[in-house]
């Protein structure tokens, strides 16, 4: 008790050398407790690719602790076995400490959860909280998948004295993973996917589960170059690659 330091003296049959090398004890600890708790929301729609806030709740005791370590996890348990460490999030004097994963971010093979330790100069505490990741994906990701529209189709001619055609889109067949629907105006169909190229501006968004139409009103207007009127399923993490298109025919841009 009360030792500070180890002195090495160097020594022969006839006695110890007086002055002593030296070295101060370090009593090397872990952090005393593991994180909280973990939330993350991917909001990159692409498949297999994750974005977002990493949010690590701070341990209940924080003695000892100078870094949260976050890394890639194959279970709630364990770490990958290689190029699991994402990185040491320094502990925050006030709130919980955070990591933004840069967009399209590819989550490695064999990873399922995220997993936070807390960590100082020694090293980590020997468990970690997890979370399970989940992809979170945008609708009609594959060409005449069950999310994406059906059709779209315009009816020429005022419905009313305020309008002088309407544009109808038929809903997708399955709908959980949608929220709106979006129309653009298009310079061709929908051919080569519909986001290469071929928007030409913005017409409005039409929200899941309300009347699918868009009466054109008579003072509207439609960007030079447009020849089709495009529609893409969409939810808060994207819109789809793929859409469903109607041609501007001569008789209806008289009409527009």
């Amino acid at each position: 008790e009360g030792a500070t330091h180890v002195l090495v003296f160097s020594k022969n049959e006839y006695g110890e050398y007086s002055i002593p090398g030296h070295t101060s004890i370090t009593d090397a600890v872990l952090p005393k407790s593991k994180p909280d708790n973990i939330v993350f929301e991917d909001e990159d729609g692409e498949l297999g690719e994750v974005s977002g806030t990493v949010t690590i709740g701070k341990a209940k005791d924080e003695t000892r602790v100078n870094d949260y370590a976050l890394h890639w996890g194959r279970s709630a348990t364990r770490k990958l076995h290689s190029a699991s460490f994402i990185r040491d999030v320094p502990k925050q004097t006030d709130g919980n400490p955070t990591h933004y994963i840069a967009r399209s971010t590819k989550i490695p093979d064999g990873a399922t959860h995220l997993l936070a330790y807390t960590k100082n100069e020694h090293g980590e505490h020997n468990s970690a909280v997890s979370l399970r990741i989940v992809d979170n994906t945008k609708p009609c990701r594959d060409e005449g998948a069950g999310d994406c529209p059906m059709g779209i189709r315009i009816e020429a001619g005022a419905s009313s004295a305020n309008n002088k055609a309407t544009i109808r889109v038929e809903a997708a067949a399955e709908e959980d993973d949608v929220s709106h629907y979006a129309l653009y105006w298009g310079r061709s169909n929908c051919g080569q996917g519909g986001q290469a190229g071929a928007k030409n501006g913005h017409i409005v968004d039409m929200e899941k589960g309300k009347p699918l139409d868009w009466e054109v009103p008579k003072d509207a207007s439609f960007p030079q170059d447009s020849t089709h009127v495009l529609v893409f399923a969409k939810n808060k993490y994207g819109e789809s690659e793929f859409c469903r298109s109607v041609e501007l025919g001569d008789s209806v841009k008289s009409e527009l």
